[in-house]
């Protein structure tokens, strides 16, 4: 989001409208001036990790937690955020600060929690919305008292924060109907289901609606890998009247196994202590309502996994840190030993995860380093390079502090759910008749990085699309799968 933000990477111009985000925080993060190479965008997440880190310490030293474990639980909600941020994990741990609030003001009766809740939910909404409903479901056990609004102010405060999220909602909707939006809109609705879902895995076996529509099991793959170049292919008119024939996506051959696929991923080593020292935290101050939402959260990473999406990281980090502190303000455990088992829990904890996050830190530390070095080895040859997904890491290329005014200047082409973003290089490329397809076709062909599978792909396009073949040579770089690729077509 960074990126198109203030116009490097894959974006050709900055822009407001970073799209998963809404576009009130697009502006706000451009107001934020560069302060010595830091972008606005990473001041302003840096700015949500101190929020959170300073709303969960101090609610937790409120209701009486030791001073020292709430130190620990801090470190463990904001390593990884420090180390890599990613907006979606901040959004949900904006809305766990948010939630303490909440909670103090249910104890207190303060209306100044009230506003502070307010105030960081309505950020976390405008960060990421989906995250924000995602991590109030989980804690409405929590919430949902009947007396929780009994008075005028409360009453006023929660229809104020009502109109504020749909105010905004709307100001973004309409940011986007711009006509150059046009087809950028209708198609991001109609992909859904083939990147996110695996509407693929289904319809190629309705080969009565492919050849109906003119599509190849190859045509739908490349849509399901991020490929949109072609608008033969990336029809948002045929894939829509395609699924429309289709009907709603059946339960998954399966699903019932990528759910509890899901589940095992919470023994994921980026996240097994974390899940440890919560559920560990819950055995020692156990209550109705936490079990609940320890279930309702348990069933949303099932559901996901059933819906083809199993082990989405970004997204478990603000649960479980969500489930880590939700003991604390059920109620207070005068229990002296309890307590002591709990600090040291925390204790062994915070030193595992943050151990964990350290080495991987400098594990990526010379490997980002040779990364971008061969990055720019290549984008020096060839402006701009095509990246096929987000391979390599876009983090590890530019840099989220100190991003050095020699980077800014390499834009590179994305194949992604920005490819016909307006802002995107992509988008630009295609207006000055040098897009993919263009180059695909030329003599000098196209500098590509991708995975084997989709060049594979990509060989079977050229073939059933073009009439071709594709020449290619892979270069030697350790790091980066770089291919320079040619469609020949064939003379009739």
């Amino acid at each position: 989001m960074s990126m198109f933000a203030h116009g490097y990477g894959a974006a050709a111009e900055s822009t407001p409208k970073i799209v998963f985000s809404n576009v009130l925080w697009g502006h706000f993060v451009r107001v934020i001036p560069e302060i010595h190479g830091i972008p606005g965008y990473s001041t302003a997440s840096m700015l949500v990790v101190y929020l959170v880190g300073v709303s969960i310490l101090w609610g937790l030293s409120r209701v009486g937690v030791n001073f020292i474990a709430s130190m620990f639980i801090v470190l463990m909600v904001l390593i990884r955020p420090l180390l890599f941020p990613q907006f979606t994990v901040n959004s949900g741990i904006l809305s766990v600060a948010s939630l303490v609030f909440m909670f103090l003001y249910i104890k207190e009766r303060k209306k100044i929690f009230l506003i502070f809740c307010f105030l960081l939910a309505y950020t976390s909404f405008l960060i990421r919305e989906d995250m924000f409903l995602l991590i109030l479901s989980i804690s409405l056990p929590m919430v949902l008292r009947k007396d929780i609004f009994n008075n005028k102010f409360a009453y006023l405060a929660f229809i104020f924060f009502l109109c504020a999220i749909s105010i905004s909602k709307i100001i973004d909707n309409v940011s986007y109907k711009d006509e150059k939006f046009q087809f950028f809109n209708q198609f991001n609705e109609v992909r859904i289901p083939f990147t996110d879902y695996g509407a693929s895995f289904y319809l190629n076996k309705e080969q009565n609606i492919l050849k109906k529509y003119n599509y190849s099991v190859n045509d739908i793959e490349l849509i399901a890998e991020w490929f949109f170049e072609d608008k033969n292919i990336a029809d948002p008119v045929k894939l829509g009247k395609m699924m429309s024939e289709f009907g709603s996506l059946p339960l998954r051959k399966g699903g019932l196994s990528m759910g509890m696929q899901a589940l095992k991923s919470l023994r994921h080593s980026e996240i097994f202590i974390l899940v440890i020292t919560a559920f560990f935290v819950l055995l020692m101050r156990p209550g109705l309502r936490v079990s609940i939402s320890w279930i309702i959260a348990l069933g949303a990473i099932f559901a996901m996994g059933v819906l083809g999406r199993p082990g989405i990281m970004r997204v478990y980090i603000p649960v479980l840190i969500l489930l880590l502190i939700l003991p604390f303000f059920e109620k207070k455990d005068e229990s002296s030993w309890k307590n002591w088992v709990i600090l040291g829990a925390c204790l062994i904890g915070s030193i595992l995860y943050t151990s964990y996050y350290g080495i991987v830190s400098k594990k990526n530390e010379n490997f980002t380093l040779n990364v971008r070095n061969q990055y720019i080895q290549i984008v020096d040859k060839s402006l701009p390079i095509v990246t096929w997904g987000q391979h390599p890491r876009f983090e590890m290329i530019y840099p989220v502090f100190l991003l050095p005014e020699y980077l800014r200047k390499f834009h590179f082409y994305s194949l992604s759910s920005f490819t016909h973003f307006p802002f995107a290089v992509s988008y630009t490329e295609n207006e000055e008749k040098n897009g993919f397809i263009d180059r695909f076709i030329s003599h000098e062909g196209l500098f590509l990085i991708a995975n084997e599978k989709r060049i594979k792909l990509l060989r079977q396009y050229c073939v059933e699309r073009m009439n071709g073949e594709v020449r290619a040579c892979s270069n030697d770089y350790e790091y980066l799968g770089v291919y320079n690729l040619r469609c020949l077509i064939k003379k009739k």
